[in-house]
This record gives structure tokens, sequence and C-alpha cells, in this order.
């Protein structure tokens, strides 16, 4: 029996634990779970900050977030973005990624361009391959990507193509979260991507 079976059946909580890894996944070893589970079992110092990036900081309780089915605070959010613009900045061959903040798109809604022009007024936005805008929807994260237009050829007429689902989109289904949540916990302990 590995280390995540024993906490489950401690806690009883196989529902919200059990792996269930697509073959698209990176599976963590047993220490690296065992280190997730360690942090998220602390109920001491909530507030105690575990990683930080791009000066968002993320506490233990931000951290516990991740646990289960809960709800996925902003703070999650925001750090995971920008671990992917640190991943794109660190391997040149990535395409490039600006990340919007989770209130640039309600302040966008509220306010519109007026509201967040300033938000980019130091930003050459068209300089990036992609811009990832992280949405919440009352109860449900999404998060829109869009690439930058010059990767189509201007000429050509492919309207039909150039806005259906890339062939490589993997989607992730709810059988796949609590491993997968697991695995966003332990990069952003260690603030970096697998």
């Amino acid at each position: 029996m590995n280390k995540l079976e024993r906490f489950e059946q401690t806690h009883d909580t196989t529902l919200y634990f059990g792996l269930q890894v697509a073959n698209f996944a990176i599976e963590l070893n047993d220490d690296q779970i065992e280190e997730v589970i360690a942090e998220w079992s602390k109920q001491d110092k909530p507030n105690e900050v575990l990683a930080k990036l791009c000066s968002i900081p993320v506490t233990r309780a931000d951290l516990r977030t991740l646990m289960g089915y809960n709800w996925l605070n902003d703070e999650i959010v925001n750090f995971y973005m920008q671990l992917l613009v640190s991943r794109s900045k660190a391997i040149p061959v990535l395409p490039t990624v600006y990340a919007f903040s989770t209130f640039f798109f309600l302040k966008l809604q509220r306010s519109g361009h007026a509201g967040v022009c300033k938000w980019t007024k130091d930003v050459d936005i068209f300089s990036y391959d992609l811009l990832l805008i992280p949405i919440h929807l009352s109860n449900h994260w999404v998060l829109t990507v869009a690439e930058n237009i010059r990767s189509y050829p201007v000429l050509k007429i492919q309207v039909r193509s150039a806005l259906s689902f890339r062939p490589y989109v993997t989607f992730l289904f709810q059988k796949h979260m609590p491993s997968f949540r697991i695995r966003v916990a332990y990069e952003i302990l260690h603030e970096k991507l697998l």
C-alpha cells in the first residue's frame, strides 16, 4: 500500500484523492505525494507563505483549496498562470505567453476597455504567441487562450480552420482532477512546472 492509499484509508477520502492519472499526466512519486499531503494536513499557520512568484504569495490556506474538490481561489490561479509564463521564458522553443490576472476579465466586463487599458499600457500583447485569460463564472474557472493571429497567413482564406479546435488540445475530465490538483500543489510548492 502506498502513502496516498494509507492517507485515503485514514481520512476516508478515496473520492477526493484517488489517483486516476490519464496517460498524458505526469505522475508524482510517493515522496512527492507525501510532501503535498503533509502540507495539506497541517492545521496550524494557515497564513504562512509557502511559495511566492511575481509578488503572488500562496499561503497554506490557499494551497488547501487544491485539496479534493474545493473551490480554487484567485491566488492559486494567478500563481499557476505565472508558472506557465515562467516556463515560457525559460524554454525559448515554447510559445511566448502573457497571462492576465483573474481580475482582468471582471474589470473588462464591468468597465470596458477604459477600465483595463492601463493594465497593458507597458506591455505589447501582440508580441506574445499566447494570451491567457482566466475567467471565473460563478462556480467554475475557465481559461481563454488567445493565439496571436500572426501565426496564420493573412491572404489565405482559412477562417474555418483558424477558429477550430487545435488537434493538440487535451481535455481534462472530472476524474482527472484529484491527480491533477495534487500535481499542481506540488508544482506550486516548488515554484516550477514538471
